[in-house]
């Protein structure tokens, strides 16, 4: 089975009958050696066979070793590098042999993800988020609460849930995404429908959906700051957990599990194009006392 992202720039590769997909970081090493993120174990693959990487707004490659035996498609770029670009009707592809070859069946820009330090293998956005706070183009601890300067750096390796995972992040100028509206923007609209656990934030035309569990507690701190209780609706986690097992979590949730759903209502968003993040939640600190409320809504 292959790795299979929503919107990203992803690589198949082909080894005979052995067909999988990746993937792609801004920079990413194709070969047989344990540190390529695109591995190909077949012994006649060197163990650094190909470079790919995010160049001015498009992908480029290049060979490594084996430049020989190396076939690909794609004008020149300078200093060995080439475009990753499509011919003849068949995606870009890049060959080593009859049994090995890569193709980009996503030109997207690369995002951010989570792969496990030990396999190599990539976590699909729902197992990442059992770790982090996975967006578009950042990778957050949970207790970050959304602030981007305790972001996890690209390459970045830690421990969680008895895993080695590590954090692969664009840089900043290989975001190229359209943003479909921004939180920050004083207008957004929002309408959460509790039977369907959806929520709907509006801008104008522009439009993003929310699912599940994090809308239910949505739906909490938005009651919170609509009905001023508490004051100016800020909720401390047992606050919020206790409203939220009212309206259907599991009666054996923890408090920690509220800030998890915070973090994964804001994957969602991110991977919806939204901007504004840091908007749709305030935290603030009162010596050991942790208070949250949602922003106000039009």
């Amino acid at each position: 089975m292959g790795y299979a992202p929503a919107k990203m720039g992803t690589l198949r590769i082909v080894d005979g009958d052995n067909r999988h997909t990746v993937p792609l970081a801004a920079s990413t090493l194709v070969g047989r050696a344990w540190a390529c993120l695109a591995r190909i174990r077949q012994a006649g693959v060197p163990l650094y066979w190909l470079d790919l990487r995010w160049y001015a707004g498009s992908w480029a490659w290049r060979p490594l070793s084996a430049g020989a035996r190396t076939r690909g498609s794609g004008p020149s770029l300078g200093s060995e590098w080439r475009a990753f670009t499509a011919a003849g009707g068949r995606p870009a592809r890049v060959t080593l042999s009859s049994e090995v070859w890569v193709e980009l069946v996503d030109p997207a820009p690369p995002e951010a993800f989570v792969t496990d330090a030990v396999s190599g293998a990539p976590l699909s956005a729902e197992e990442a988020e059992e770790y982090v706070e996975l967006r578009r183009d950042a990778v957050l601890p949970v207790e970050a609460e959304g602030d981007l300067s305790r972001g996890l750096a690209d390459g970045a390796v830690w421990v969680a849930g008895g895993r080695a995972l590590r954090a692969h992040v664009p840089a900043a100028e290989a975001d190229t995404w359209d943003r479909c509206l921004d939180l920050g923007h004083p207008e957004v609209e929002l309408d959460i429908d509790a039977a369907a656990r959806t929520a709907r934030f509006r801008l104008g035309d522009a439009e993003a959906v929310a699912r599940g569990a994090c809308v239910c507690l949505l739906q909490v701190y938005v009651a919170a700051r609509a009905t001023d209780s508490p004051a100016g609706g800020w909720l401390t986690p047992d606050e919020a957990l206790a409203a939220w097992v009212e309206l259907g979590a599991p009666a054996d949730s923890r408090p920690d599990r509220v800030a998890w759903e915070r973090a994964k209502l804001r994957a969602q968003l991110s991977r919806a194009g939204v901007a504004g993040l840091d908007a749709l939640y305030e935290v603030r600190r009162e010596g050991d006392t942790v208070r949250t409320r949602v922003r106000s809504f039009t």
